[in-house]
């Protein structure tokens, strides 16, 4: 595998994507009120979208973000999950569009304004995203966890090349349990960058049983293997490159 490939939007995309799904299914506000038997209906389709996107089947999602809108047009958490599958099945105008009708339903939620400079990253538009990542972590307040936008800033931060950059906020992500095993991985990822090999072996064996499996953890560990193996690294100096196994 490549340095380039270890790089790449794709292997990043999964990971962080899933890590971050508990902030983009954020609780909603409604600008008109909706009666409780239609509150019930959006939440659950709203939950089975969220499923989805976890499973990867973006078009489900999709499908059930629409039909919570169908029951309430001023969802603002139906408009942030259609955004989002939007954006898995590369529809970055439409994501666009649907994540700017959760911002305008509810403007002081800052999940959503952190959301939108997820996507501008997603879509290449990073250096803009950077500073919208700025501006939320700068007006996080008590009911909001800047430990999600430390996380982003830091994977939108690698995709610059800006790497000092991402590895202080990945740093400041790594501290909260729920997102630890996502920054872990990016960490492990600017180790490989930087061809700290130890420190990269390490960042992977703070992860979770299960999240070690994932496909993308296991290609930076057979990445890391490689490099071992062409190093002929000897057993004496105590590292085991797939100590986590």
């Amino acid at each position: 595998m490549s340095r380039a490939a270890v790089f790449s939007r794709q292997g990043f995309w999964r990971p962080i994507f899933i890590a971050l799904l508990c902030l983009f299914a954020a609780a909603c506000q409604t600008t008109r009120p909706v009666t409780s038997a239609d509150a019930e209906r959006v939440d659950l389709r709203l939950q089975l979208a969220t499923a989805y996107l976890e499973r990867g089947q973006p078009n489900v999602a999709l499908t059930e973000a629409k039909r919570a809108l169908e029951v309430d047009p001023s969802s603002a958490r139906a408009f942030n999950i259609k955004a989002l599958a939007l954006m898995a099945l590369q529809r970055v105008d439409a994501a666009k569009q649907a994540m700017q009708a959760a911002v305008a339903l509810a403007p002081t939620d800052l999940s959503y304004q952190h959301n939108v400079a997820w996507l501008q990253c997603m879509s290449g538009d990073v250096e803009q995203a950077l500073q919208a990542f700025d501006a939320v972590i700068l007006r996080a307040v008590n009911d909001f966890n800047p430990a999600q936008t430390h996380l982003s800033l830091g994977v939108c931060a690698i995709q610059a090349k800006r790497f000092e950059l991402a590895e202080r906020a990945l740093r400041q992500a790594v501290v909260d349990a729920r997102y630890a095993n996502a920054a872990n991985f990016g960490l492990a990822t600017l180790m490989v960058q930087s061809e700290n090999w130890p420190a990269a072996v390490r960042y992977l064996a703070s992860m979770s049983p299960a999240y070690r499996v994932s496909p993308e953890v296991l290609n930076l560990q057979m990445h890391i293997d490689a490099q071992y193996d062409r190093m002929q690294q000897a057993p004496a100096d105590g590292m085991n490159p797939s100590a986590f196994n």
